[in-house]
């Protein structure tokens, strides 16, 4: 039986094809991995847009995913997000708990979504000193849900502003009503996250 993992927002198979047919999730693209890391029973990166809106449920392996946007604002203009991601393999690190690129070197995504934002560019790396803040969980990897801090102000907040909550805590959907329940929330709290400084 599946359990909710830090960092992921899983999804049971079935719910992602009954989603499917709802017409609340629109299959965008997939690819299959260059190599499956670890044990894993379905390792192929999936791209599913969140019908009427510009966020996507991207499946990176076993059911575990991220939301992210299918489009962003960028210093060379808007891009596609989604075919940016979509060429590299992309995944979970359970020893970090964080969702990996298998091609750029081992990084995080949230940090390749703030290069390809600040830089227009995913192969553009961010300078150390320069953190990725998640706003909500940190499976919400949308342009409103992070912001690029310098490493004092982010240990600065968490230590201090934010009451030393984590960030991390996952969610496992294992029905239809619970994950319609779940995008209200997550275009709402989106939404919302777009007005919040940190």
């Amino acid at each position: 039986m599946k359990e909710s993992k830090k960092n992921m927002f899983g999804i049971m198979p079935n719910i992602i094809i009954l989603m499917v047919q709802m017409g609340l999730f629109i299959p965008i693209v997939s690819r299959k991995p260059m190599r499956a890391c670890g044990e894993h029973t379905d390792s192929i990166n999936g791209y599913f847009r969140i019908a009427g809106t510009n966020l996507v449920w991207m499946h990176v392996q076993d059911g575990y995913g991220i939301i992210i946007n299918e489009y962003v604002d960028t210093i060379s203009g808007r891009v596609n997000l989604v075919d940016i991601l979509s060429k590299y393999y992309w995944f979970i690190d359970n020893n970090r708990g964080m969702v990996m690129c298998g091609e750029l070197a081992g990084r995080a995504i949230y940090r390749c979504i703030q290069s390809v934002i600040l830089y227009g560019n995913i192969k553009n790396r961010m300078p150390r000193w320069l953190e990725v803040h998640h706003k909500w969980w940190r499976w919400c990897n949308t342009v409103n849900g992070i912001k690029s801090v310098c490493r004092a102000k982010h240990q600065h907040f968490h230590l201090f502003m934010n009451s030393k909550k984590s960030h991390q805590k996952g969610v496992m959907v294992w029905d239809s009503q619970s994950m319609e329940a779940w995008l209200k929330v997550i275009i709402q709290w989106d939404q919302y996250l777009g007005n919040v400084d940190m």
